[in-house]
């Protein structure tokens, strides 16, 4: 059994207004949102210099020059919705995403429903979304079956899931 992180497949706009698929984390427990070097830099968006100093779990820190950005995300099914937020550009906000198969996902009845709307492949999360971003904390809706077993929840971006599910493994980064 392995745990499962809330992540989403969002869009973010680039430097000339165009919507880019990223993958977001939302993390209640940083207080602060990051973006991934390299996905700025893809996104061709530029701010202002500043040293960064994050304090980790465990009691440790970590420092690293970084960008203060603003960025424009977007759900990725629905352009009409737009939220502005600050990050900070780091070299990785956080680990992969992991792959869960959606037949473990469907083997809970309450997420079949939902389960053509989560984002289940893994893959590199760029973007760590904290509670500096309040808007992606605020759950719409939520699913939930028996005690213990996984639940979704939707948000403005739309559905995420997280829990415990047996078939879960690491996504490979694809470079």
């Amino acid at each position: 059994m392995a745990g499962l992180c809330p992540i989403q497949a969002i869009h973010v706009l680039d430097v000339n207004g165009e919507p880019e698929n990223l993958l977001a984390m939302i993390d209640s427990g940083s207080n602060t949102s990051l973006l991934s070097k390299s996905a700025a830099k893809r996104l061709g968006l530029k701010g202002s210099k500043t040293h960064l100093t994050m304090n980790l779990a465990g009691g440790s820190s970590r420092s690293e020059d970084s960008d203060l950005l603003e960025i424009t995300l977007m759900p990725a099914s629905d352009y009409s919705i737009k939220k502005t937020t600050s990050v900070f550009t780091v070299q990785r906000p956080c680990s992969n995403a992991k792959t869960v198969s959606k037949k473990a996902v469907e083997k809970y009845e309450h997420l079949k429903s939902v389960s053509d709307k989560l984002h289940l492949s893994g893959g590199t999360v760029d973007l760590l979304i904290g509670t500096d971003f309040v808007d992606a904390f605020i759950d719409i809706h939520t699913l939930s079956g028996k005690a213990g077993e996984p639940i979704a929840k939707k948000n403005c971006f739309g559905w995420y899931v997280l829990g415990q599910f047996s078939s879960v493994t690491t996504a490979t980064a694809i470079s």
